[in-house]
């Protein structure tokens, strides 16, 4: 029979822990709440004056969603040390979140990475957050999921000397009380990828104030659905071509706001990212395609000539092909294989992966002036709802 307490660690116990808790490099805390209770009292009962339980550690794993409030901040606290250079942090509730970004710079001093997982967290966890930004200094990698990336958020990241990567998603604003008159120009030092999630309006106010943003060069962006001619979308492109001068990947997706927003997205809507000359990966994602010619295809390789990755797909919501059907009025596709192939061979000889919607009735065997030796470089073609008709050729 199991007794309710358990039995506290001898110092037998404690011996062999000094032995090889040193030798643990990373920790996870991401699903079992029973073991996260027992370590919590073994938290309790270590001896006095013993600060750090494991002296090497290098990366923390630590779900609090079995401890939704600050009960589960001592034995966060009793495991980081300064050898800790990855934190990941799942679950964060509003009751606990400011202790425990507030305590990241006196217990993590030399942290890297951190990744943060919360549940709309108000502006005093947005408070707390930017004040740990601007003393973590060696910080190169931020990723955080349901907070809210506010002008405290974003100024700290803009002024901070090593920050290199952020991601911000989902990142769509609950109220007007951000303006983005708030969000002052960035200055950002080494960053080079942001990824973010955002109505494209808000995003274009955002960009609109800002400086040249020369460091950053490649853009993960995921916004509410566009058609042609609405604006939006076509104005981010603008900017971006105008904000982002080194600019040479960039993966822009829309979700679906109405179901009744039918319509593909053509060259106009992005053409003024054909300024971006140092390009070498797009992707451009929408519910209901993107429809282009081949003479189009032969416009951008030329604006693009190192590019190697191009994908003009239909995607829905949740990026899997699977759930297009049934939500996709699908449009046959025009743009002819045997035409494709000659413009990519000809303009993009060394492209790598292509992913296009096209009309694959002419059997490749027919077409003229084209041979694997030709695509030797390609290593991924994906065609999602593509027309093929007819019997394969043995």
């Amino acid at each position: 029979m199991a007794a309710d307490t358990p039995v506290p660690p001898t110092p037998e116990s404690w011996n062999r822990w000094e032995a090889y808790a040193p030798r643990v490099r990373t920790l996870s805390f991401v699903t079992f709440e029973i073991s996260l209770k027992t370590f919590e009292f073994v938290v309790q009962c270590r001896p006095h004056g013993k600060r750090l339980l494991f002296p090497n550690l290098r990366k923390l794993d630590y779900n609090t969603l079995s401890r939704p409030s600050r009960d589960s901040l001592p034995p966060f606290l009793a495991i980081l040390g300064e050898s800790t250079v990855e934190v990941h942090l799942h679950g964060l509730c509003h009751e606990a979140a400011p202790d425990f970004l507030g305590y990241l710079p006196q217990k993590v001093p030399h942290v890297q990475h951190i990744s943060i997982t919360a549940r709309s967290l108000p502006d005093a966890s947005c408070r707390a957050l930017a004040s740990s930004l601007i003393q973590l200094k060696k910080l190169t990698s931020l990723k955080i999921r349901g907070i809210a990336l506010n002008p405290d958020v974003w100024s700290a990241m803009s002024h901070h000397p090593s920050l290199e990567h952020v991601s911000a998603t989902p990142w769509i604003p609950i109220s007007d009380t951000w303006k983005t008159s708030k969000y002052q120009p960035a200055a950002f030092v080494k960053l080079s990828k942001l990824v973010l999630t955002a109505r494209f309006a808000f995003l274009c106010d955002l960009f609109q104030g800002q400086n040249e943003l020369p460091t950053i060069t490649d853009i993960h962006f995921w916004g509410t659905s566009v058609t042609q001619g609405d604006g939006d979308f076509g104005r981010l492109c603008q900017l971006l071509a105008r904000k982002l001068p080194n600019l040479r990947c960039a993966y822009l997706g829309c979700y679906p706001e109405r179901s009744e927003d039918h319509v593909a997205l053509g060259l106009k809507d992005f053409r003024s990212l054909m300024e971006c000359r140092n390009l070498q990966r797009f992707q451009l994602d929408h519910p209901w395609g993107v429809s282009v010619t081949a003479s189009e295809i032969g416009e951008l390789l030329d604006a693009w000539p190192g590019l190697d990755d191009l994908g003009l797909q239909y995607k829905s919501y949740c990026h899997r092909a699977s759930s297009l059907n049934g939500t996709v009025r699908w449009v046959p596709p025009t743009l002819p294989l045997d035409v494709l192939l000659d413009t990519v061979i000809a303009k993009a000889p060394k492209m790598k992966k292509l992913g296009l919607v096209f009309d694959a009735n002419t059997p490749i065997s027919s077409t003229p002036g084209t041979s694997q030796q030709q695509f030797e470089c390609l290593e991924e073609l994906e065609v999602t709802l593509s027309t093929v008709v007819g019997q394969p050729r043995a």
